[in-house]
């Protein structure tokens, strides 16, 4: 995610949030970058990550406004 950020984003500020739950993980990305068109998971870097929470019945969250920032947030169920 933050490899996508330094690529990509052309953000100012980036912010990094982990959180440790009962009983799962919770990640947040922020940036204040170009965003992008968020239809889905399409590109590769993105593409991959959702394939790793795939198998860790984990859950992956866009949110990207282009011109304004994005927001990922990752849940990854643990016990």
């Amino acid at each position: 995610m933050l490899a996508n950020v330094s690529k990509h984003a052309e953000a100012e500020e980036v912010s990094l949030t982990i959180t440790r739950h009962d009983n799962f993980l919770n990640i947040i990305v922020e940036d204040d970058g170009v965003g992008f068109k968020s239809d889905g998971v399409s590109g590769i870097g993105l593409k991959n990550i959702a394939n790793r929470l795939k198998s860790l019945q984990g859950t992956l969250n866009i949110e990207s406004i282009v011109g304004n920032g994005s927001s990922i947030i990752v849940d990854i169920p643990y016990k």
